[in-house]
Parts: C-alpha cells; sequence; structure tokens
C-alpha cells in the first residue's frame, strides 16, 4: 500500500497514505482466536469485506488463527472459502493433498524435496 496519495479509509473514515492506521491498531487489538468459539471466529471470518485497509501479511495471519492452520492464498479464492469455513466449524482441518487438491485444474504444482545428509534413496 505504500507510496498512495492521501485518502479516507472506507471503514472508519481516518484520513491515511498507507495501511489505516486506526484500522491496524483495532486490528492488533483483536480478541485471540483460540480463546473464541467457533461461530464467533467464523462470525469474523465472514465479517471482511470490502477494501482492505490493513497490511495482507496481517489479514493473511489471522485467517491461519481463525482456520487453526497454515493457509495457502489459492484457499482464500472464492471457491476455497466454504472449505475454510466448514475448517473453522469443525476443527477438521485436510492432509496438504486436500489443501493441494483445491487448486484449480490446470495449475502446474511443483514439489520440492530437501536431501539430507546420509539419506539414501
Amino acid at each position: 500500500m505504500g507510496g498512495m496519495t492521501e485518502r479516507t479509509c472506507s471503514r472508519c473514515g481516518t484520513r491515511c497514505t498507507e495501511a489505516c492506521p486506526t484500522c491496524t491498531v483495532e486490528w492488533e487489538n483483536r480478541r485471540d482466536a483460540v480463546d473464541m468459539t467457533p461461530e464467533e471466529r467464523l462470525a469474523e471470518f465472514r465479517s471482511w469485506g470490502g477494501t482492505l485497509e490493513i497490511d495482507w501479511p496481517k489479514v493473511h495471519k489471522r485467517v491461519e488463527e481463525l482456520v487453526g492452520r497454515p493457509v495457502f492464498t489459492h484457499e482464500l479464492g472464492t471457491a476455497g472459502v466454504p472449505y475454510l469455513e466448514h475448517e473453522i466449524l469443525t476443527g477438521q482441518h485436510p492432509s496438504l493433498e486436500g489443501v493441494m487438491a483445491k487448486l484449480p485444474d490446470g495449475v502446474p504444482v511443483v514439489t520440492v524435496g530437501i536431501e539430507r545428509e546420509g539419506d539414501t534413496e
């Protein structure tokens, strides 16, 4: 969001040039997700919409806190949201293969293995 001209935050009305400082402070003071019920986590997740007024890494981190696992950005597309909502409510998380299966058809996937000293194949 750097280098933007002055604007009015669409959420709170603060005048700002980058990420909204008012919304950022509010965001950073949210309840800890582990202290929330699944319904409260889902309600927060569903409440986000419109223009993003804080830095994306903060939003991504919060999604992971609400879901309870690392979340890949491809899961945040329209098709993936119902799956994430289900995970928030049930606490049931897919395997890595299940997460990768959410990729649209035709998207290339590169798997990288780490070779460790002493590994034999």
